[in-house]
């Protein structure tokens, strides 16, 4: 039977899910993290010190805003202060009694916004409005190879909260974030700035969208509406952002190309896969003179032998 859960009932497992027990006292992440880091745990970790009044987003990247956060909360703790998140300052962070267990009730309540079963008619668009996401996060967090493609009684995964032990109310897993929090992801906040673009002319030297963009003024922009500080030009931005192999790459990452100059002489805006147009990776950029910022299919043969390298940026 395919079961739907609204937004209330989601946001309901996920407000008594943090309130009642942070982990039950328990240490709640697997590994030790350090400026750098990036994952889920780590955004379960960011998702923590928020809890406990720190301005960290859940970025799932451990940059310096995490490491400042990290450190005030060791030096408040008597802790060393390395900025470095193992077992002492872990089980510090989790450490808040729990005001009552989780119930088998909620677990069950729990259990169930974690997942959703295809109906004739849906589309990946279409689930990941009605859970409060976007296309790009569920065909991400499926790792679906094609999202244009779904068949009727596929389960997808919601990014929400991990499935609970009914006895001891713990995680099965080393995530447990609320659905909620996907669309406030910073990845998704970069891709979808970046498509507040689509159309704007190319212009040469271009950094607004009042006068026109040229790839790296795009990038410049599109990343200081999110925060981010970076260099002008693409060779700048290839220099400053953190190697990410291909095979690790998630929206909001940068993608740089050797087109017309030696080195990274082109840069744009990875976004995942694009089910509008069939590409199974894309990504948007502001391409050449007479064009306008565009989606672009990263697995095009011109790009794929032009392709030089991805990079990470964060505040």
């Amino acid at each position: 039977m395919n079961i739907r859960w609204t937004r209330a009932a989601a946001g309901l497992a996920a407000g008594l899910f943090l309130a009642a027990s942070p982990m039950a006292n328990a240490a709640a992440l697997s590994g030790i993290f350090h400026l750098g880091s990036r994952g889920p745990s780590v955004s379960l970790l960011q998702t923590r010190l928020k809890q406990l009044g720190y301005a960290v987003g859940a970025t799932g990247y451990f940059g310096p805003v995490t490491l400042q956060d990290v450190r005030a909360f060791q030096r408040s703790h008597h802790l060393a202060v390395d900025g470095i998140v193992g077992p002492a300052t872990e089980h510090a962070l989790f450490a808040a009694p729990a005001s009552q267990g989780i119930t088998k009730a909620l677990a069950h309540v729990i259990r169930k916004t974690m997942s959703v079963t295809v109906r004739a008619g849906d589309t990946l668009d279409s689930i990941a409005a009605a859970d409060h996401t976007t296309w790009q996060v569920l065909a991400h967090f499926n790792h679906l190879a094609d999202p244009n493609r779904l068949t009727i009684g596929q389960v997808l995964r919601l990014p929400g909260l991990a499935p609970a032990d009914p006895v001891s109310g713990r995680s099965t897993n080393s995530v447990a974030l609320p659905v909620q929090s996907a669309p406030e992801s910073l990845n998704t906040s970069i891709v979808a700035t970046a498509f507040k673009y689509l159309g704007v002319p190319y212009v040469w030297g271009g950094e607004n969208p009042a006068t026109g963009f040229d790839c790296s003024g795009l990038v410049q922009y599109v990343l200081a509406q999110n925060g981010i500080t970076i260099g002008r030009t693409s060779y700048d931005q290839y220099q400053q952002a953190a190697p990410v192999s291909r095979a690790d790459l998630v929206p909001g990452d940068l993608l740089f190309f050797s087109t017309d100059a030696p080195g990274a002489s082109h840069v744009a805006i990875y976004i995942g896969s694009y089910p509008k147009l069939g590409y199974a990776e894309a990504f948007i950029d502001a391409p050449a003179p007479g064009q306008s910022v565009m989606v672009q299919n990263l697995n095009n043969v011109y790009w794929n032998a032009h392709y030089l390298g991805a990079g990470s940026v964060r505040p």
